[in-house]
């Protein structure tokens, strides 16, 4: 998969050193009200299983990086679908 940097932005691939971040992100409530398809609370193990499927199927879903922290995830499978750290 492409990775894609821009002058403030980087897409990349997610892998799993993303899981602390992905869990801390999708973990708070006034990001997750905002998705469809996502468990509340938002557990570590529920991160792992995310990226693992996400890598073993090859979708096209990346990490969102600013300044080198994860501050989103953006994906296009079936749907354009994005959520942002609080």
């Amino acid at each position: 998969m492409p990775r894609i940097d821009t002058p403030r932005l980087v897409l990349r691939p997610l892998d799993l050193g993303d899981i602390d971040a992905v869990t801390e992100g999708i973990g708070n409530y006034d990001v997750t009200r905002w998705l469809s398809q996502v468990p509340y609370p938002y557990g570590r193990s529920d991160a792992v299983s995310f990226i693992s499927d996400t890598l073993e199927a090859g979708d096209l879903t990346w990490a969102i990086e600013c300044q080198g922290e994860l501050i989103g995830v953006v994906s296009l499978e079936n749907d354009l679908g994005y959520w942002l750290a609080r």
